[in-house]
């Protein structure tokens, strides 16, 4: 998965950024990858287009701000979890994701949180902040659970009233009606964009915040 194309503005319009983007595809179809994933905004469309990559699922961003509480089943994340979710996001994700996790529960242990029932992981949910905000993601549930939102819920009470901002494609039905419940209205949207075989990666609707975007 590609997580980043920047270009500083005084330099757009060169061809820096196709440049960019072919080194690294050349890099990585060398290596041996079958599929390159990338969220495009929609003014770079067109450029990933020529580059022989195409649109698969619309994926949306969203932000509310929700009174949150302690939750039932839902506790703060340990270290000793690191390797338990791990497994099930490596599973869910399609890739390998655990220095990621590892970096995002040292950086923001508050915001990092486990839905456990009958000391079964159910999902989890990590964040970070920003200036204004909290970014959620990723949000993984192992199994649809009605208590999935419990994790939001828990998460919304460590922001303290900061506005939540998440990632979902607009495919992860699941995701989307927990949201709209909870006041998350769509203030953006990009393009989940596939070059190469369609293997399902990060697709998955256990994938229920996508991480701004889906990177590892």
């Amino acid at each position: 998965f590609i997580g980043n194309l920047i270009v500083r503005n005084i330099y757009r319009g060169q061809n820096y950024g196709r440049t960019l983007m072919k080194i690294a595809m050349k890099h990585l179809l060398d290596s041996g990858t079958k599929s390159l994933l990338l969220d495009g905004v929609p003014k770079a469309v067109s450029l990933y287009e020529q580059l022989g990559f195409r649109k698969i699922a619309k994926s949306l961003r969203l932000a509310s701000v929700l009174t949150g509480q302690s939750s039932e089943y839902v506790r703060q994340m340990i270290p000793d979890d690191i390797d338990r979710i791990s497994v099930s996001d490596t599973s869910h994700f399609g890739g390998d994701r655990k220095k990621f996790l590892q970096m995002r529960f040292s950086s923001f242990p508050e915001y990092c949180k486990i839905l456990e029932i009958d000391e079964e992981i159910q999902g989890f949910i990590m964040g970070r902040s920003g200036s204004t905000s909290i970014r959620v993601g990723p949000w993984v549930m192992n199994n649809h659970s009605p208590k999935s939102e419990n994790l939001l819920i828990a998460l919304a009470e460590s922001a303290s009233g900061i506005t939540l901002k998440i990632g979902v494609l607009e495919s992860n039905n699941e995701a989307l009606i927990l949201l709209k419940k909870n006041g998350f209205k769509e203030t953006s949207h990009s393009w989940r964009m596939l070059y190469g075989e369609n293997t399902g990666a990060t697709m998955s609707n256990h994938l229920y915040a996508i991480c701004n975007p889906a990177r590892g």
